[in-house]
């Protein structure tokens, strides 16, 4: 889950360092994420598997959209940074 985590860091980085993406529902996401893996340390075996975890805990079409958008830019990340 390594590359998950250092996709959501350069997020939150981003949302620290830069206060207008406060509230978008996809920085949200991934600080919640961040948070998520900082405070529980889930143990998962791929960070699809992860995600399906975060995907099953989405309530709301806000809240669904921000999750597909997500992983449509993190999929986007892995094959910019030759990761997958």
């Amino acid at each position: 889950m390594k590359k998950l985590y250092d996709y959501v860091s350069m997020i939150e980085n981003r949302v620290n360092n830069n206060k207008h993406f406060i509230g978008s529902p996809y920085t949200d996401l991934a600080c919640d994420i961040k948070a998520d893996i900082d405070m529980h340390h889930p143990q998962y075996n791929s960070d699809m598997e992860f995600l399906a975890y975060v995907k099953s805990r989405m309530h709301g079409s806000d809240m669904e959209q921000a999750y597909r958008d997500f992983v449509r830019n993190y999929r986007a990340w892995l094959r910019r940074h030759n990761l997958e």
